[in-house]
């Protein structure tokens, strides 16, 4: 198997956009501080736009290639590709709407707060979002 730099590149910085993310959710006792949730919305909105220009950049363009390149890629391709990109769609839309929320209020009330009951299956989708890419990355 012949390794991408590119696409590893991608995927480490995906990793870390995911990281970023886990250093504002975690320790639990560390989220009382606002200080620690104001850090938590900038990491959020970094590790967002990270992914957004990656989907924009890398990942759109490959998906549209492989899927015109080939009539069916594969039976165990398919759907593993069209699972990424839904799961992948709904991360990025509900991580956008608990930024929009923080942003648009001030930081004094967290208006993020009002979306809280999103935070964790959005975590939780994007966790299964960058393990599926990782093994379409490496298998698929």
């Amino acid at each position: 198997m012949q390794i991408d730099l590119l696409g590893s590149a991608v995927t480490a910085l995906l990793v870390a956009g995911f990281g970023l993310l886990l250093i504002g959710v975690y320790p639990s006792k560390a989220r009382e501080n606002t200080l620690n949730l104001v850090k938590h919305g900038i990491f959020s909105t970094i590790a967002t736009v990270v992914t957004l220009i990656s989907v924009f950049v890398f990942m759109i363009p490959t998906f549209a290639k492989t899927i015109s390149s080939t009539f069916f890629t594969s039976f165990s391709q398919l759907p593993v590709m069209w699972l990424h990109a839904g799961l992948g769609v709904a991360a990025l839309v509900s991580a956008i709407v608990m930024i929009a929320s923080w942003v648009k209020e001030p930081i004094s009330e967290l208006g993020c707060a009002k979306t809280f009951r999103l935070m964790k299956p959005a975590l939780a989708i994007w966790a299964a979002t960058i393990a599926l890419g990782i093994l379409m990355y490496f298998y698929v």
